[in-house]
């Protein structure tokens, strides 16, 4: 699972998490020291990509804590972000007539921000985002 508290990670964002730790384990892969050549540095074999780092942050961070959330399934809380990509200050870019779903989802991992976050719901009840009490 991903952390996304102080002792987790430098963020409380699930979106910074992912984003973390999808640039992190590039850099793991790749190795970072140039003074070793390409084919011996690095860890091959550990590269997270944005659909791992996300089930790392979801259903995998609640298999870790033994809790019922995390996936849309009869006895799982419903804990859900609902994303505008239409907020003013967005870095969302869509393009409905050539993004498929995995683009506009890995988008959305990628560059959704705060402000993208129109409601949040814990355990079912609508408890913040920039229009939770609209």
């Amino acid at each position: 699972g991903l952390g996304t508290d102080i002792s987790g990670g430098p963020s409380a964002s699930q979106f910074d998490s992912c984003r973390h730790v999808v640039g992190t384990s590039r850099m793991l892969e790749s190795g970072v020291d140039a003074d070793v050549e390409a084919p011996k540095r690095g860890v091959s074999d550990t590269r997270v990509d944005f659909l791992e780092a996300f089930y790392l942050a979801t259903v995998g961070g609640a298999e870790v804590l033994d809790e019922p959330v995390g996936q849309f399934k009869v006895g799982y809380k419903f804990d859900v972000l609902q994303i505008d990509a239409n907020t003013p200050d967005s870095n969302l870019v869509y393009f409905p007539e050539i993004d498929t779903l995995q683009d506009l989802f890995q988008k959305t991992l990628y560059a959704a921000c705060r402000s993208n976050i129109a409601r949040v719901w814990v355990g079912g009840q609508c408890v913040g985002g920039s229009r939770a009490r609209q």
